[in-house]
Order: C-alpha cells, then structure tokens, then sequence
C-alpha cells in the first residue's frame, strides 16, 4: 500500500470513535460584600436614572441620525 493509503486508513480508524466531551465549569468566585452592597443598594438606582435613560437618548439619537440619511430599513 502507499504511504497516503496508510494515512487515510489511519484516520478513518482514529476519527471514527466517539470523542468524549468534558464538561467544563468554570468555578463560581464569590463576591465581596462591598460588591454584593453596590450590586442590591446602588446599580438598581444607577441603572433606572442614568444608564437607562442614556441609552435610550443614545438610541434615538442614532436611529434620527439614520432617517435623516436614509439608512434605516423600516418595516
């Protein structure tokens, strides 16, 4: 047999068992209680007053932006 034979018999013979997947979590790191504060006391607040609202100018603002050129795809 040539040697690409060889190969090719070697491979199906290696690619043809099942491959057993691992099952990989990455392990969960415990925040500190300052970051468990900010996450219940403040980002709520930070979130409804001044995230939001910006993102919401943010997306008006650029789609006005797109109409006024002609880009958008309305429906």
């Amino acid at each position: 047999m040539s040697l690409h034979k060889e190969i090719c018999n070697y491979i199906v013979k290696f690619s043809s068992k099942p491959v057993q997947r691992l099952g990989y979590e990455p392990p969960k790191k415990k925040r500190s209680i300052l970051r468990e504060l900010y996450h219940k006391l403040i980002f709520p607040y930070y979130f409804k007053f001044i995230r939001a609202p910006y993102e919401r100018w943010q997306f008006c603002a650029t789609t006005k932006f797109l109409r006024e050129h002609g880009i958008t795809n309305e429906i």
